[in-house]
């Protein structure tokens, strides 16, 4: 499921170039494959159990055929989002939800699934993003430490999927854009090495590109899909380039990068601003947009080309 995600990360954004909705259909199917792998990895550290291996392949099957229904434009995408939403849900609750504090940020991912039941149901494919964004809170909620339950968290966490399954509503996506900023709790400390210096970076561009970004959209009353673009490439693409992709991917591709450039979000940033600019300028800051995302994605690269395979017993 990563390499398929990353393969189709890697083909999308060009294609923005000539159509909006196979581009968003195919980036879509992208991130959300993106971190159901990425979690699902994660499975036994966030859970403290394996899930079933008949139930891993099934999850492998369903969402990987739901991904291909939902960029071909079919209707089938609808059942196989619910497919895969309950499957995963039906695993965490065999053994991962709790109050302690190794369960707790279990609960965003949770209450993201739901969000795909939801969008499943009304048909409304772009609240699908609900999902990777529940996964990156679950996953900062961990990096930061902040993994016990807070009494902001018994407001967010059963509004969250409610909101993300009306986000074709002016006003959810503004309701949204605060359960993110409440969800998040900022880091009083984050570790410390080589591999998690872009992580500042990161986190400052989401928070100060990101949702800024997705809410000017809003007050300015351009496209919804603006709103959508902002919350993926200015909030999710520079915390999956900052966090999943040099700290976590390591132990999913067997490859140890050396060293990760804290630029490489910050060109993520760019290339968000520059696609809210492409409104107004057309193609020119279109282009450079793409170009400021594929100079990111190429020094990402290099990183793990340079590298040391990890030995497995």
């Amino acid at each position: 499921m990563l390499w398929m995600s990353l393969i189709l990360a890697l083909i999308g954004p060009m294609l923005s170039m000539f159509s909006y909705n196979i581009h968003g259909e195919i980036m879509m199917a992208a991130i959300s494959m993106f971190y159901i792998g990425i979690m699902y990895s994660q499975h036994p550290g966030f859970t403290n159990f394996m899930p079933d291996k008949m139930a891993s392949i099934a999850m492998a099957m369903v969402s990987i055929t739901w991904s291909i229904t939902l960029m071909v434009g079919t209707w089938l995408w609808r059942p196989l989002a619910a497919s895969w939403a309950l499957l995963y849900i039906a695993i965490f609750m065999q053994n991962g939800l709790g109050s302690k504090p190794l369960y707790f940020p279990n609960w965003f991912t949770l209450v993201g699934l739901l969000g795909v039941l939801g969008a499943s149901f009304t048909g409304f494919q772009w609240g699908l993003i609900g999902f990777p964004i529940a996964s990156v809170i679950s996953l900062l909620r961990r990096v930061n430490g902040k993994m016990r339950m807070r009494k902001l968290d018994l407001l967010v966490l059963p509004l969250y999927p409610i909101i993300a399954s009306l986000l074709w509503i002016n006003y959810a996506r503004v309701i949204f854009l605060f359960l993110i900023i409440f969800s998040l709790s900022l880091p009083s400390s984050l570790p410390r090495s080589d591999l998690s210096s872009a992580l500042p970076v990161g986190l400052a561009v989401a928070m100060t590109i990101g949702i800024p970004a997705a809410g000017a959209t809003i007050l300015m009353k351009w496209p919804s899909i603006l709103y959508f673009h902002a919350l993926a490439l200015g909030f999710l693409a520079p915390i999956m380039l900052s966090l999943c992709v040099p700290m976590l991917l390591p132990g999913t591709l067997w490859i140890w990068p050396k060293n990760y450039s804290e630029e490489i979000p910050a060109l993520i940033g760019a290339s968000a601003i520059l696609r809210l600019l492409s409104y107004y300028y057309g193609n020119y800051a279109l282009i450079a947009s793409l170009m400021a995302l594929y100079a990111s994605l190429i020094i990402a690269s290099t990183h793990y080309l340079r590298g040391k395979r990890i030995k497995v017993l």
